[in-house]
């Protein structure tokens, strides 16, 4: 997925927009992927090359495990990179996994932002990962005081609808929109807004 400067540029501006109105930090961290999957690509490259090998045995009657061997390299090589394709990947990796995986490279994304150090505890990550088609809201202790995580459900339900429809970045616009009103309802600023954590848009390859 391609995120252009002009989008990353509007995403920002949202943040500070809405910033402005409270005492809440927000920030935007958008990953292709929460985990490389490697177990999952590397078990199907290895069924990939077993079945050539047999496959090899039974039609070419290879007889030497030496040819075999050295004919199932090349076999395992293109399991591997067909196991990489991102639509297959998906189906080889479990929900679990992909649950697991994503949930941790949330929560290390929020320690990694400093999302945990703003003065009031009023930090509010907002996590999308593509390739597992989830995103959350992450709060600081502050801001769990008012707000739970239910508070989240209808801005992360509008976010996720937008993304499937291929609409990232207007779907990240409008959840940091209506996260900023309810942090402005709960936690209203106080005088001149005080950025304490950058506005920019962290997007991670992996």
């Amino acid at each position: 997925m391609v995120i252009s400067k002009e989008d990353l540029t509007r995403i920002e501006k949202a943040v500070e927009a809405a910033e402005s109105h409270t005492l809440g930090e927000i920030v935007p961290v958008i990953a292709l992927q929460s985990d490389s999957y490697s177990g999952a690509v590397w078990r199907f490259a290895a069924l990939f090359a077993l079945l050539s090998g047999a496959l090899i045995y039974r039609f070419l009657l290879i007889d030497y495990p030496f040819y075999s061997f050295a004919l199932q390299l090349p076999a395992l090589a293109i399991g591997y990179g067909l196991a990489r394709w991102a639509p297959l990947k998906r189906h080889l990796t479990s929900h679990y996994e992909m649950g697991k995986a994503f949930h941790h490279r949330a929560f290390q994304a929020f320690h990694e932002h400093g999302l945990h150090r703003t003065e009031k505890e009023t930090g509010v990550l907002i996590f999308v990962s593509i390739f597992e088609r989830k995103a959350c809201v992450l709060a600081d202790r502050g801001i769990l005081e008012k707000l739970h995580q239910k508070d989240w459900e209808a801005i992360l339900e509008k976010l996720l609808g937008q993304i499937k429809n291929g609409h990232l970045t207007e779907g990240l616009v409008q959840a940091i929109e209506a996260v900023g009103q309810k942090l402005a309802e709960h936690f209203p600023a106080s005088g001149a807004h005080k950025n304490q954590l950058s506005n920019h848009v962290s997007v991670e390859k992996e």
